[in-house]
């Protein structure tokens, strides 16, 4: 690759891959959290944008993860990224989960 440095592109391609997981994990959490003391749910898109609002990456990797980061994330997303559960139908995440046979039905 003329011009290019190969470390720098391995560098920015690491960093988008921590960035996916940190978000991941972040998201089962909070999902693990909604729905079990809340009975809500939020979108993945959702923490994603809570991410990117609050600056938190930064946080994550300058500070790490602390239980004061961890309870700010959890209370932003129930009062401002969550909505009530549906009782109409199944998300499609829930439906994968149990194995319904077409999770697009």
């Amino acid at each position: 690759m003329p011009g290019r440095n190969e470390n720098r592109i391995r560098t920015l391609l690491y960093a988008k891959w921590m960035s996916i997981i940190i978000c991941t994990n972040f998201y089962e959490l909070g999902m693990f959290c909604l729905k079990n003391y809340f009975n809500k749910e939020a979108s993945f898109h959702k923490v994603v944008n809570w991410f990117l609002s609050e600056e938190a990456f930064k946080l994550v990797i300058l500070k790490g993860v602390t239980m004061k980061f961890i309870k700010a994330f959890i209370s932003d997303l129930d009062s401002a990224w969550s909505k009530s559960k549906r009782n109409t139908r199944k998300s499609s995440r829930e439906m994968i989960e149990n194995k319904t046979p077409s999770y697009l039905e």
